[in-house]
Formats: C-alpha cells, structure tokens, sequence
C-alpha cells in the first residue's frame, strides 16, 4: 500500500473535492491509501505537519504556492512531491488588476521546480510548469457521472426556457460582462429565464433571475433544472489556465453549452457538434437564440456532450492517470 498525504487548502473547493476527494475511493482499490490534510495557517501547527512528511511515500501538494523557506521545510522532509494546480496561479486574477505578477511567477517557479511531478489541469498549464519542471503531466479535472444520471422528469418538456449559470463569486463577474446580451434575450424572448447556482446573485430588468443558492447536496439537480449552460470567459492569461469545470458538469447533466472559446473551453466544446462558441455580444445573442428555438438541437448537443465528459472528463477516464502519477513519484522515491 502506498501512503500519500494529500495537502489542500480547504475541504469545500473545487478543486480539493474535484481533483482529490473524490478519487480517494478510487485510489483505495489500487493499492492507494490518501490522508487529507489542510494546511494549517499556523506556524507550530504547520511544523507539526512538516514533521510528518517523512511518514508518507508521496506528498501531493495542490495548489498552494509557498514563501522559499516553507518550501524548501516542505522539500526537505518529503520522500517525492507532486505539485497539482487547476488555476493559472502564476497569474493575478482577471478582475483583480494587472495580471502579470512577478512574485507570483517566482513562487510558482519554485513550487513547479521543487516537485518531482507536475500535474497540470489543462495544456496551457502544462506549457507554463515546463519552463520549471522536468516532468509535467495534463491531468484533467473531472466529474463522478453517475451522479449527473438524468431524472426520470427532465427540464426538457417544460414550455418554458432555463438559460442556467453555475460558478462562484469570484467567476460570477465573466457573467456580469454578459448582462445585456441576457438583457436582449429577455426582450426577444417569452416564457425565458436565468437561472444561476452561486453564493452571490445580480438582477436583471427584463430577465427573470431565479436564484439557487449553490450546495454539493443540490448543484446536480439544480443543474437538471437548466435547458441551456453559460459559460463565458475573457481570454487573457488567468482565463486560458481555467480547466473548465463547469463546462464539464454541463455536458455531464445532458445540458447544451454556450462558451467562448478561450483555452480549455475549445478542447472540450466542438462548435456546432458539443456546444456552440460566442465571442461577441451578438454572437451570444444568436446562439442563446438558437438553442432556445431548437429543443431537438439542444438535446442533440447535450448527448453528445455527455459522451465526452464520459470518454475524457470522468472520474473512470482520469483515475488510471492518477495512479501511474503517484506510483511513478513512489518509484522516484525509491530509486532516490
């Protein structure tokens, strides 16, 4: 059995519950056992934790990106050492002033050169921990489709139209750049509405919002309660390391998409096949439009959208990569 210690940074991510939690059964049946472990704020109790490192094979540390002397505490008592990120984190959020940040780039230099392997959520990370790291691997976030099996009564055969958005405060401004092509929508359309599954909400005057407050208990079937998925994006440097997941749950649930087609969005939705691409505020306009008039093409998307999420972005898909990752960082540690 091989002993990896999980370092994340809360319980209730994403990307701790997407790219970790939900694979720890998974792992188990290959021989895998994973503790998870927060990191601490503390100093005492993040030297306690340091000092536990040893215990472990592997150390996957996500995400996180640490002054030189954590890192070098943390590097020193690990056996072998995965760094994970599923956010251009080298980068300064899109809304949140100049993107570019020299001390970003230097600590993640530093994360992304410390590991002994680097999984990556997407291409466009990949390219970035290359210019650092030896060996760097895409490692896709993804879904446990099973519990995006659809219910026996579907959203489809209501009358009326659910335009649907799903994502957290700090992605909810990509949506409010959107407001007055949804705006249009509302004008041009009867028996239409907004549904967005957040911690925060936004009115709109001519677009009724129906407001779900986001739980892991209730996202999947409020999901099934939206005809039609958003997902817009900017393209700048913090957008193209997005690895997509609400895309994903989208075509996981059946549901047709709406994207821009900024990194990891075009690798997922092909236009006209899996999805619908929209760069400008028209395009979104017509493309909501045409989703909206065509309920065959919406369920004709949304098929085959599942099946890539089933063949690429499933839990079942991305496991036997994992497993290599850990054992290869297991068998670096013992070559060593």
């Amino acid at each position: 059995m091989i002993n990896v210690l999980f370092l994340i940074q809360d319980l209730e991510l994403p990307s701790s519950r997407y790219r970790v939690i939900q694979f720890l059964p998974g792992l188990e049946e290959q021989g895998i056992r994973g503790e998870v472990v927060p990191i601490p704020r503390g100093m005492l109790a993040r030297r306690r934790l340091f000092d536990r490192l040893g215990d472990f094979a592997v150390v996957f540390l996500q995400k996180r990106m640490f002054r030189p002397w954590t890192l070098r505490a943390i590097r020193r008592n690990v056996h072998a050492l995965i760094y994970d990120l599923d956010d251009a984190v080298m980068f300064n959020d899109s809304f949140k002033g100049k993107v570019r940040s020299r001390r970003r780039e230097r600590r993640f230099a530093a994360a992304a050169g410390a590991a002994d392997i680097v999984l990556a959520g997407n291409g466009y990370l990949a390219l970035q921990a290359r210019l650092y790291a030896k060996d760097v691997r895409v490692l896709p976030t993804a879904v446990e489709l099973t519990r995006y099996n659809p219910p026996e009564t579907d959203a489809e055969g209501s009358e009326s139209i659910t335009i649907g958005w799903i994502g957290s405060t700090s992605t909810l401004p990509y949506l409010e750049v959107l407001a007055p092509a949804l705006e249009e929508i509302g004008k041009r359309y009867d028996k239409v509405q907004l549904k967005l599954i957040c911690d925060r909400f936004f009115d709109l005057d001519n677009l009724p919002v129906v407001k779900a407050e986001w739980s892991e208990e209730t996202e999947v079937a409020d999901l099934f309660g939206i005809d039609i998925g958003l997902a817009p994006a900017i393209d700048d440097p913090w957008s193209r390391g997005k690895c997509g997941l609400k895309i994903i749950q989208y075509l996981a649930a059946g549901r047709a998409v709406v994207c821009t087609p900024v990194g990891v969005a075009r690798e997922m939705v092909t236009d006209g096949e899996t999805g619908l691409w929209a760069r400008s505020p028209a395009e979104w306009i017509n493309q909501i439009g045409r989703l909206m008039e065509d309920p065959k093409l919406r369920r004709t998307l949304g098929a085959a959208g599942r099946k890539v999420v089933e063949k690429t972005y499933s839990v079942d898909a991305v496991l036997p990569s994992l497993v290599k990752a850990i054992k290869d960082a297991a068998e670096h540690r013992r070559q060593s």
